[in-house]
Parts: structure tokens; C-alpha cells; sequence
């Protein structure tokens, strides 16, 4: 493309030139790029200037505003990226654009909805309330099903919503099984009409995945749900943009796995050893900069340092080496992530307790905890995630502390929906049972 003069690049060039750099993305995607930073962004940014450009030549076909507007979506989901919000302003503005032209393509709901989607998570991602956002969301693919009923990637798209609702509910406390069984049931419509392709498999282990995770919160064995949304990820894989997520997916699901082994006494090892025979190396190699598969190898380590840790100090000492590295590496694509630096803070409070209990100074790693645990709160006040981990290294230093009480008391305020996982770590808080 570099061959053709400047004056010569027309609308034409403009076109096939952005669907190249799209083509890019969206390759960098499937093969499991970082999706922040790195070629990923770059690509994404040149198309989105692109499509500047374009429109500015033509700005009377809607289908060019609704590609703009997914990738300014897709810039704003960015952790890097600066300014977000103005990016999802551009968006929904892009989105009105389309709208006024009067098209009716699934395209012009998706975007509307996928707008209102990564406000939502934006909010969410600050602690902040999300409104009317997911609702907004989901009025528009509804009424884009009025449209067009059997459209699958509308069906999709509102799965997503519910299943973005049933999270919400379960964070404030509630009961997610309604948004859940709903959510379920679109993804379900959604591959009956791809015809069993498309990202409806995976959704669908997104959601028994969740149901596991829910269920082993709640004390109860998840392994029936683990074994569902092994089965959906598992047909997932080949699906092509599927697959990175559906790796991503079957780790995340076996380790709620192996959680539940490790609380049970048990050896977590097998749940490990279930996605080393699904997950082959070249998959992993191709996730191994993501800041989701980093901190998934890091929570595996973890768990194996915890069960090492009761018989082989040396060998936890590892995992723990490793668990630590891993989110450091995270750190530097995603240095402002509350998540990575949450779980940095329990792997220092469970190194802390191992030396602890193995008679050796435990105060240095509960102070960067701490230190950890301090800063998310000053960031994001009343998170219960951090509230929860201040109170347990708080209870590490001193089992008497009256702001680790205060601390667990206001977390399960937010969401008692953590209050069994709190009971089985201190039984003897003997919190009542509802």
C-alpha cells in the first residue's frame, strides 16, 4: 500500500485500509494478544484514524459509523488508554450518527449496547454505581430483537448483559440465579441459530463457570458446574476468536477448582493437571503476555504453594517466588490494575502466614500487604475484596484487632455474598449463618 502515492489514495484505499488494520486486531486477538499496549493498540488507534478519515470523505453510510464506533468501544476498554470516557462519549455519538441515517442493521443495536456495556464496566472498575447503564444496554438489543428475532448475534449480545447484571447482583449481595438462568437461555438461542458455532458455547462456560465459582463461595461443591463449563470450553476452543478466551476460561474454572480441593484438604494438583491435558504449550505461550493468563498462573501458584507449603517450605518458597514474579510482570503492562495489585496482596499475606506458622518473621510481607491493602482502599473506599484482605493479614498481625473486625463488617455489609468464605477462614468469628 506504501507504493501508491499519496494523491492517489482515495476513498478505496481509505476502506481496504482500515480492514487491514482491523484484520490485524482482530488476528492479535484470536492468537491471544495483550489487548493493551504492544501492536494490539497501535493497530487499533491506525484504524481508528482511518475511519477519521473516512468519514470525513463519506459520512452517509451508517455501516462506517458503527465500525468507528466499535473501535473507539474497544479503545476505551484499554487500561491504558487515558481518557476513556471521552472515547465512550465519541462512541454513543458515533452510535446517533448511525441511528439518524436511519439503517436497522443488527450492527447499529450492538454498538449501542456495547457503548452502554463498557460504561457500565468502567463504573464498575472505580466501585461506582452503574445506574441505569446495563439496563440501558439491554433495552437496546431488545428492542433490536423486536427487529430482528432471530438475529444470534443480538441473543449474544444480551447474554453478555445478563450475564454483567447477575455479577452486579451477586457483588451488592443478591441472588444471581434468575439473571443467570436468562443469560443462559440467550447464549443457548444464540447457537441454536449459528447453528452450534459462534461465541455461544463459550458464553455458555462463562456462565457455568460462574455458577461454579458462586457455588464454592457458598461452600458447596462446585465440581458439577466445573465439569459443565469444561465440557462448553472445551467445544469452544476451536472456534477460532473464541479460543484464547476459552483457554483463558478452563484455567480460570479449574482453579475454582483446585480452591475447592486446597479447602478440602486436598490436593489441588489434579484440577492443574485436567487443563494440561486440554491446554497445550503453544496455546499457553501464546497467552503468556496477557494480564488475565498472568494473573491465572499466578493464582496456580499460589494454591500449589499453599498446599507445599505444610510439608515442603522449600518447594512453597518457590511457588510463592513464582506467584510473586508473575503479577510483578503484570504490573508493568497494567500498573494501576486494583485486581493484580489485590492479588499480589494475598499472595503476601499467604507467604506471611506460611513463615508464620514455620516459627520465621512474617512482619515484612504482612506490612507490604498491608501497604497493598491501604492503597486500594484510599482508591477505591469500600471495595469488599480489600476490605476483606485488609481484615484477614490485620488478624494475621493480631487475631484480637478491632479494625479487622470493623473491616470484615463493612465488606459484608456490601456483599454478604463473602461471608461463607470469611467463616470457613475464621470459624471462630462464629458469624451467624442466614
Amino acid at each position: 500500500m506504501k507504493a501508491i502515492p499519496p494523491a492517489e489514495r482515495g476513498l478505496a484505499f481509505d476502506l481496504l485500509h482500515a480492514r487491514i488494520l482491523e484484520h490485524e486486531v482482530a488476528l492479535e486477538n484470536e492468537w491471544g494478544g495483550p489487548r493493551v499496549g504492544f501492536r494490539y493498540g497501535a493497530h487499533r488507534d491506525q484504524a481508528i484514524n482511518v475511519w477519521q478519515v473516512i468519514l470525513a470523505r463519506e459520512y452517509r453510510v451508517p455501516a462506517y459509523w458503527v465500525r468507528f464506533g466499535e473501535l473507539l468501544v474497544d479503545r476505551s476498554l484499554d487500561p491504558l488508554t487515558v481518557n476513556r470516557a471521552e472515547g465512550l462519549d465519541l462512541a454513543e455519538e458515533a452510535w446517533e450518527k448511525a441511528g439518524s441515517l436511519h439503517t436497522k442493521t443488527p450492527g447499529l443495536w450492538l454498538l449501542g449496547a456495547h457503548a452502554q456495556m463498557a460504561k457500565a464496566l468502567r463504573h464498575q472498575a472505580r466501585g461506582e454505581a452503574t445506574g441505569l447503564t446495563w439496563k440501558t444496554a439491554e433495552f437496546r438489543l431488545r428492542d433490536g430483537l423486536t427487529a430482528y428475532p432471530r438475529e444470534a448475534s443480538l441473543h449474544h449480545g444480551l447474554g453478555q448483559v445478563l450475564l454483567e447484571q447477575a455479577k452486579e447482583r451477586w457483588a451488592s449481595g443478591g441472588d444471581p440465579t434468575g439473571l443467570l438462568d436468562a443469560a443462559e437461555a440467550a447464549q443457548a438461542e444464540a447457537t441454536t441459530l449459528d447453528s452450534g458455532h459462534g461465541p455461544g458455547k463459550r458464553a455458555q462456560a462463562d456462565i457455568h463457570a460462574l455458577r461454579a465459582e458462586y457455588a464454592w463461595r457458598r461452600g458447596e461443591d462446585p465440581s458439577s458446574h466445573v465439569d459443565r463449563a469444561e465440557a462448553f470450553y472445551l467445544q469452544a476452543m476451536p472456534e477460532g476468536p473464541s479460543n484464547a478466551e476459552a483457554v483463558l476460561g478452563l484455567m480460570r474454572v479449574l482453579q475454582i477448582q483446585a480452591r475447592f480441593l486446597l479447602e478440602q484438604g486436598r490436593d489441588p494438583q489434579p484440577a492443574f493437571d485436567r487443563g494440561g491435558k486440554s491446554i497445550d504449550l503453544m496455546a499457553r505461550l501464546a497467552l503468556i503476555r496477557r494480564v488475565q493468563y498472568l494473573r491465572l498462573a499466578s493464582g496456580d501458584a499460589l494454591l500449589l504453594a499453599r498446599w507445599t507449603s505444610r510439608t515442603d517450605p522449600r518447594q512453597a518458597e518457590l511457588h510463592f517466588d513464582g506467584a510473586e514474579a508473575t503479577l510483578t510482570k503484570a504490573l508493568e503492562n497494567v500498573p494501576r490494575s486494583h485486581e493484580v495489585r489485590l492479588d499480589l496482596g494475598e499472595v503476601n499475606r499467604y507467604r506471611a502466614m506460611a513463615r508464620k506458622a514455620a516459627g520465621q518473621d512474617a512482619e515484612p510481607l504482612l506490612a507490604k500487604g498491608l501497604a497493598l491493602a491501604d492503597a486500594l482502599l484510599k482508591e477505591r473506599p469500600n471495595w469488599p475484596e480489600a476490605l476483606l484482605l485488609r481484615a484477614a493479614i490485620l488478624r494475621t498481625k493480631d487475631p484480637a484487632s478491632a479494625q479487622a473486625r470493623a473491616d470484615r463488617d463493612a465488606a459484608l455489609k456490601v456483599n454478604a455474598n463473602l461471608a461463607p468464605g470469611w467463616r470457613r477462614q475464621f470459624p471462630e468469628d462464629k458469624l451467624p449463618v442466614p
